[in-house]
C-alpha cells in the first residue's frame, strides 16, 4: 500500500516512511478496509496464469495481526481463490516489481498426498517460468546454487554493510589466513542458524534490540583489536555469539 518493497533494508529509509507508520498504527479492521480501497491497484500488478489463461483473483480471507510493536512489520496473510473451468495442468505467476521480490511454491499431489514444491525466488518483477504441475522439473544443484548465491550477494553488498564492517574487524584482528577462515566460517554458520530459525518463526527478536547489538559488536571488535590480544578459541566463541545476533 506504500510501495515500500524489499529494496529498502529499513522502512525508515523510504521517502514515504511516514505513510507506512500511519498504516502500521491502524487496527486490523481499519487496515482491512483501507486495503479494500487499494485492492484493485494491487491486483493489477499480479498475474496468475493457469493452463495459459489469466485468472481472476478473488479475496477470500485477509488475516492481519494486532498492532504490537509499531517499528516491526506485522504479519498479514491474504488468501485468494480462482474459479477453474478445467483441471489445472500448468501455472505461471508474476508479482509486481514495486512490491519487491517474492518466493513461489505450490502444492503437488503425489503418492496419495499433497506435497509442497521447491521454492522459486522471483526478482525484479519477472514472471515465473510455466510450471507443469503434474510433472514439475526440480531446480538443478547448479541453478539452486546460483539462485541463492545471487540472493546472498545482494544481502551482503547493497544491504549488509554492518556484516562487512564486522568481518573487516575480524580480518584486522587476525592476519593468519587459517585463523581468519575459521572466524569467517564461524560467523557464517551462526548467522545462517539464526536466520533460518527466524524464517520458520522459531526465533523472533525486536529490531530495536538487535540493531543496537549489531552496532555494539562492531565497536567491540574495533576496541578488541586496539587494546587486547585474545586466543583464537576465545575469538571464535565471541564471533559465534555475535554471528547469532547478526543473523
Amino acid at each position: 500500500m506504500t510501495g515500500i518493497g524489499t529494496q529498502y533494508k529499513k522502512t525508515t529509509d523510504a521517502p514515504n516512511s511516514d505513510h507506512y507508520d500511519e498504516l502500521r498504527a491502524l487496527e486490523p479492521d481499519v487496515l482491512r478496509k483501507r486495503f479494500k480501497d487499494f485492492e484493485t491497484e494491487f491486483l493489477n500488478s499480479l498475474e496468475l496464469s493457469i493452463n495459459g489463461q489469466t485468472q481472476v483473483l478473488t479475496l477470500s480471507h485477509a488475516k492481519i495481526d494486532i498492532i504490537g510493536y509499531k517499528k516491526r512489520p506485522r504479519k498479514t496473510i491474504l488468501t485468494y481463490q480462482v474459479k477453474l473451468s478445467e483441471w489445472p495442468k500448468t501455472l505461471a505467476w508474476q508479482y509486481g516489481k514495486i512490491y519487491g521480490d517474492s518466493a513461489l511454491r505450490w502444492q503437488m499431489y503425489k503418492k496419495d498426498e499433497y506435497n509442497w514444491s521447491q521454492w522459486q525466488w522471483l526478482r525484479n518483477g519477472k514472471p515465473s517460468s510455466v510450471i507443469d504441475i503434474n510433472h514439475p522439473e526440480p531446480l538443478s544443484t547448479t541453478q539452486r546454487f546460483l539462485q541463492f548465491t545471487s540472493i546472498g550477494f545482494d544481502h551482503v553488498i547493497p544491504k549488509g554493510w554492518d556484516h562487512i564492517l564486522f568481518i573487516v574487524g575480524m580480518a584486522l584482528s587476525s592476519l593468519l589466513w587459517r585463523q581468519l577462515l575459521l572466524l569467517v566460517t564461524t560467523f557464517t554458520l551462526a548467522h545462517t542458524l539464526t536466520l533460518g530459525l527466524a524464517m520458520i518463526g522459531v526465533v523472533e527478536v525486536s529490531a530495536r534490540i538487535v540493531e543496537p547489538l549489531i552496532a555494539f559488536s562492531i565497536v567491540y571488535v574495533a576496541i578488541e583489536n586496539l587494546m587486547t590480544h585474545q586466543s583464537i578459541k576465545r575469538k571464535s566463541i565471541v564471533v559465534f555469539l555475535f554471528g547469532l545476533i547478526h543473523g
